[in-house]
């Protein structure tokens, strides 16, 4: 159980993000990415993966996502910054 704060953007929730919208399962963006079912899935928990820079690396490329939004978040397309 976890007992601070957590943000709402954070690289497990673009993770998820991507992979619903591309209609993927887990095992199946696992598979797809070159990634084990574990990897996916820790990632997707927010548990710290080893060497997550390559894999978020992999998982832009394969699924065609900007690797600097998903490794650090960030405004999403067509969103406003600063809305009023």
């Amino acid at each position: 159980m976890r007992s601070g704060w957590v943000p709402t953007d954070s690289l497990a929730n673009r993770l998820v993000l991507v992979r619903t919208e591309r209609k993927l399962s887990q095992r199946a963006a696992a598979d797809l990415c070159g990634l084990t079912f574990g990897e996916w899935q820790g990632i997707e928990m927010g548990r710290a993966a080893r060497s997550v820079d390559r894999k978020v690396a992999k998982i832009a490329a394969t699924l065609g996502v900007d690797r600097d939004w998903l490794m650090w978040g960030g405004a999403l397309e067509g969103a406003e910054v600063n809305p009023k």
